[in-house]
């Protein structure tokens, strides 16, 4: 299955939609000076392995110190799989939602990651997911934070990024470092 869409155009649009989205997005208040920040999965290049998440966020409300984040950023899984039934992959992948703050660190989160998957030989198509996640952020000082958190993935099987990939509902845990600024 073969697309004629080109992966980088729509990556590349991807991207550009992203970033202005999250920096046109109103800041809490104006005395916030810490509304911008930045993060990445540390959990998922190691397990399962392969997969990347950098993400922008930007608190756009913050009502009785429960903070309402928008997130934007990118997903990408290289994991090469060599087994018989899963050839050698790749996903690149925008991801935009929005984490919701309910008393100190427990947040609960939702986002998409909309983008381009491709397998070996010829294999190329939209990859889309959804997921929701609940959790804790846990600040060390004012700027450093890490969220670890659990939830479900749900992989749409019309839009699979290869032939036999799992589809569905999927248990999902990881780990975020991040940096407020």
């Amino acid at each position: 299955m073969k697309c004629k869409s080109s992966f980088l155009t729509d990556a590349a649009s991807s991207v550009a939609l992203i970033a202005t989205l999250v920096a046109v997005a109103p800041a809490a208040s104006a005395d916030d000076n810490l509304s911008w920040g930045a993060e990445a999965n540390v959990m998922w290049p190691f397990m399962p392995g392969g997969i990347a998440e950098f993400r922008l966020t930007r608190t756009v409300a913050n009502l009785g110190g429960n903070a309402t984040e928008v997130i934007g950023g990118l997903h990408s899984d290289f994991s090469q799989r060599y087994r018989k039934d899963q050839p050698k992959v790749f996903v690149l992948a925008s991801t935009f939602g929005v984490r919701q703050f309910l008393w100190r660190g427990l947040h609960v989160e939702l986002h998409a990651n909309v983008g381009w998957g491709h397998a070996e030989p010829d294999f190329d198509r939209l990859a889309s997911s959804a997921w929701v996640f609940a959790g804790w952020r846990f600040d060390f000082g004012s700027r450093f934070y890490a969220l670890a958190r659990g939830g479900v993935g749900y992989v749409f099987p019309m839009h699979a990024p290869w032939p036999n990939a799992t589809t569905g509902a999927l248990p999902v845990g990881d780990l975020h470092l991040g940096v407020r600024f």
